[in-house]
């Protein structure tokens, strides 16, 4: 009996005890509260001449006892607060165990997510620094608690397999197919957001942000945009878009708090770009300072391209403001105000290039000269990126009157508008050819692919124009976005959004055949049978619009212009920045056909859903 207790108490010892762990972000309860919530007024009603009262010490909860709750004032400017409890043991032992349900193994292996999970940290991630290596690692790898968070672990995974080719070593010793692991992997990190929907804390906002840097689309709503809006409420409800001068946070904290602020302030501004929707991030709300360059004192890391990009998507921010909000185009553009803001605008973005260092920058005519010798330099991989987001603020900045009638907008605005728009979608292409699909992808889809695509668009317009030296070129640059940019991308990543078939149909629409045939999605010829709603089919029935066959123009050895598509169908077309995100080419020819429709008096709302 002796021997049985000795070995029932062993037993016992050995068994693990869970404490709370000592940082910050895992044993607090924190939530901001602005000035206007009157919570304030809690501190100032229990202050007394000698001390201010931060403590309510019962709150009466019987189900659920918290402890004392502290209304901490956070700076000395205003009178926005942040409510701060202890998380209690419960809390935490419940979330510590739904993690651990949450790590599936027979989703993928342990040693899997460990292969992505390292190959994530070998990968360049620039633009958006949302991980930092040391502090996750530790964590993974138990030299910290508690453990990562299930929900990022999941997302770092889905990202990876993004952007690794389907012949990496990684799936073929996994023995996995790496679209169906991508598939799998994004589904089941897809649930667990279900999950955390309503539980803010910093691990979710990364996760979100990760699955918000890559196409994720269907026909009827468009997930990245949604996630996105999550990722900044829950952002804001931690208080990461203020300077918190109150708090006890070490710099280490302090910094990174800022970066995954900024990370979510870049992913807002995109993603509200690529659909034309509504910033969930006003710059008004915030006054959290940019992050250190070398990541804080006592660092030795490089943030200047993450910087750099943050103060570039605060200039899209005011473009999308004050240029494509709905008020803003409500008033017109025949008004001298609006020439003078799109002017001030455009100074911002000199301003900007100028204080880009000579490392980060390349112009198109550097680009091109590149191109011809056959001279790679890492100033390409590093400035490539982030100079086509450049170029692409700019044609965001002037496209819209690019393709307005002439009587609504000033004179010099229009022939402005289209100076500025082609020789930037120019600069755009001459800078991504030079680059390789994985370091386009690498820095964005949603930045870099999206500046890619949108260029594509200008040119494909050009096409339209009566200048044939204008049109010839247009088709030339058609060609090389598909052929040297566009097409790498879609081989590279899985779950490309069919860029391709879009800007085939709209060049069969105009009556242009550019695209080079190894992409097997040339027009069809006349011989070849139609089905009844191919593009080709409908536009036969357009009556006064006389289109010629892609064929029948290439034969006749003459630039076809088309002066009839619609001015409508380009200005719905473009009203909306947006990728493309049909799933098949034959979705894109029956919505465009209703898109270029000349009896349209509105936008096409299908094309902008």
């Amino acid at each position: 009996m002796e021997a049985l207790l000795k070995t029932m108490q062993e037993g016992e010892e050995k068994k693990e005890t869970v404490e709370m762990p000592k940082s910050i972000e895992h044993n607090k309860v924190v939530r901001y509260l602005g000035s206007s919530s009157g919570y304030y007024l809690v501190r100032d009603i229990l202050s007394t001449d000698e001390k201010v009262v931060e403590e309510v010490r019962d709150i009466p909860n019987e189900k659920d006892p918290i402890g004392p709750v502290r209304f901490k004032k956070i700076n000395v400017m205003d009178d926005d607060v942040m409510f701060v409890r202890d998380k209690t043991m419960a809390e935490h032992v419940d979330q510590l165990e739904t993690d651990k349900l949450d790590l599936n193994t027979s989703i993928v292996s342990k040693s899997l997510l460990t292969d992505l999970i390292t190959r994530f940290f070998e990968m360049d991630h620039a633009s958006l620094p949302v991980v930092q290596k040391g502090a996750f690692m530790d964590a993974y790898e138990g030299r910290s608690d508690p453990p990562p968070a299930t929900i990022l672990i999941y997302a770092i995974c889905t990202h990876v397999c993004l952007l690794l080719q389907k012949d990496d070593p990684i799936f073929i010793n996994a023995g996995s197919n790496r679209t169906e692991l991508f598939t799998t992997l994004a589904d089941y990190t897809t649930n667990l957001v279900r999950k955390e929907y309503l539980t803010p804390r910093l691990a979710t906002i990364q996760a979100l942000i990760l699955l918000c840097a890559y196409p994720d689309c269907d026909k009827s709503f468009y997930k990245n945009w949604l996630r996105a809006g999550m990722a900044v409420r829950m952002a804001q409800e931690l208080g990461l878009h203020r300077t918190l001068e109150k708090l006890p946070l070490t710099d280490e904290m302090f910094e990174a708090r800022k970066r995954l602020w900024y990370c979510t302030y870049i992913t807002d501004r995109w993603c509200c770009a690529v659909m034309g929707r509504p910033l969930a991030i006003s710059d008004a709300d915030c006054d959290i300072e940019l992050p250190h360059v070398n990541g804080g004192p006592n660092r030795n890391e490089d943030y200047s391209v993450f910087i750099n990009f943050i103060k570039l998507s605060g200039i899209l921010g005011e473009v999308l403001r004050r240029i494509y909000s709905a008020k803003a185009q409500s008033q017109g553009y025949k008004h001298v105000s609006t020439h003078h803001t799109v002017q001030s605008i455009y100074r911002m973005l000199q301003d900007w290039l100028s204080q880009v260092p000579e490392h980060q920058r390349l112009s198109s005519e550097e680009a091109r000269s590149i191109y011809t010798n056959k001279i790679m330099t890492n100033k390409v991989r590093e400035a490539g990126p982030l100079m086509t987001c450049y170029h692409v603020v700019i044609i965001l900045l002037y496209r819209i009157f690019m393709v307005s009638d002439k009587s609504d907008v000033l004179p010099e605005l229009y022939e402005e508008a289209n100076t500025r728009c082609t020789e930037a979608a120019k600069s755009v292409v001459d800078i991504a050819r030079l680059l390789t699909p994985s370091e386009v992808v690498h820095f964005g889809w949603n930045f870099a692919g999206y500046s890619v695509f949108q260029a594509s668009l200008i040119h494909v317009y050009n096409c339209t124009s009566t200048n044939p030296k204008i049109a010839s070129s247009a088709r030339e640059y058609v060609k090389l976005s598909i052929d040297e940019c566009i097409q790498p991308m879609s081989h590279v990543m899985t779950n490309a959004p069919p860029a391709i078939p879009l800007l085939q149909t709209l060049m069969d629409l105009i009556g242009t055949d550019t695209i080079h045939e190894e992409t097997s999605l040339t027009a069809p010829t006349q011989q070849q049978q139609l089905s009844p709603m191919s593009v080709h089919a409908i536009v036969s029935d357009w009556g006064d619009t006389d289109l010629p066959s892609s064929a029948a123009a290439s034969s006749a050895g003459e630039s076809f212009v088309q002066n009839n598509v619609s001015l409508a169908a380009w200005q719905s077309l473009f009203s909306s920045a947006a990728t493309p995100f049909f799933e098949n080419e034959t979705d894109w020819q029956v919505t465009l056909a209703s898109l270029f429709d000349d009896g349209q008096n509105k936008p096409n709302t299908t094309f902008m859903q």
